[in-house]
């Protein structure tokens, strides 16, 4: 925030270095930018392959690269729930409480069973 302040002081004082198309801001009021976003490295293969045909039909169809990456991405979002590594645990062991029950669940049925 300040430096977009920074920037429009700048610029209303006629200073050089503070370009315009800095000033652009997003639909959600973000300057461009404020993050670097895209980082897909939570991602697993399957995602990115995934992402890569999504794009490639919407580049089939007419439709511009960035705007092809960036519908593919959000397709593959809303499918998976975003980026995250494989497995439906995703690698979180059992709590201890948790083992516990299964142990005496597991030498409750072998009782009852024989």
């Amino acid at each position: 925030m300040i430096a977009t302040l920074r920037r429009v002081i700048a610029i209303s004082l006629g200073e050089v270095g503070a370009p315009l198309a800095e000033l652009v801001r997003c639909s959600n009021g973000r300057e461009e930018n404020d993050m670097p976003q895209g980082d897909k490295s939570a991602y697993t293969d399957k995602q990115r392959r995934k992402a890569a045909e999504i794009e490639k039909s919407y580049e089939a169809q007419g439709r511009p690269a960035n705007e092809a990456e960036r519908i593919a991405w959000a397709t593959v979002n809303k499918m998976d729930g975003g980026g995250k590594e494989s497995g439906s645990g995703r690698s979180r062991s059992r709590s201890e409480a948790a083992k516990k029950g299964w142990e005496t669940r597991r030498k409750k049925a072998a009782k009852s069973s024989g």
